[in-house]
């Protein structure tokens, strides 16, 4: 949440020059409404089968590069299917670099409910109850996305 991964798959894919897919815009296009509407009218649970079911879609599709929901990696059986299907990067920028960005970022459904008071705590007790869903990776990067990072990453894939 907030670490970038559309960014980085946009970008990485204009770099490369290979197809991309992002689950969450897939789960927009069949929700026809934005992942915050379909939270506040069909709840969490509709949008976990959706993406689940974008998932599936995507990793039967030809997208290279594919920008997942930081929830679907919490589920034991996507987390395999995502790491048995390619090299699966893991962007985990410093807590204290995402908290000014989260806190301007409304969209975010998990975040909704957030007194200010409570804001910071929360999204580091969120973040570090998903740490473990995320430990399973080929590469962690928590530096600035740059050319450097593109190119490497570019190599690994083509």
């Amino acid at each position: 949440m907030g670490a970038g991964k559309t960014h980085a798959a946009r970008a990485l894919s204009g770099y490369s020059g290979l197809s991309m897919a992002d689950t969450d815009e897939m789960v927009e296009i069949r929700a026809n409404q934005s992942i915050e509407a379909l939270f506040r009218e069909q709840g969490e649970e509709a949008f976990r089968k959706l993406e689940s079911q974008a998932l599936e879609e995507v990793l039967k599709s030809d997208a290279s590069i594919v920008s997942c929901g930081g929830g679907l990696v919490c589920n034991p059986s996507q987390r395999r299917a995502i790491y048995e299907s390619g090299h699966v990067i893991w962007l985990d920028p410093p807590i204290e670099s995402l908290l000014p960005i989260l806190r301007r970022e409304s969209h975010r459904p998990l975040l909704k409910e957030i007194g200010n008071e409570d804001f910071d705590q929360h999204v580091r007790d969120h973040f570090s109850n998903r740490k473990a869903c995320y430990s399973l990776h080929h590469e962690r990067f928590s530096d600035r996305i740059d050319e450097v990072a593109l190119e490497r990453w570019a190599s690994m894939i083509q």
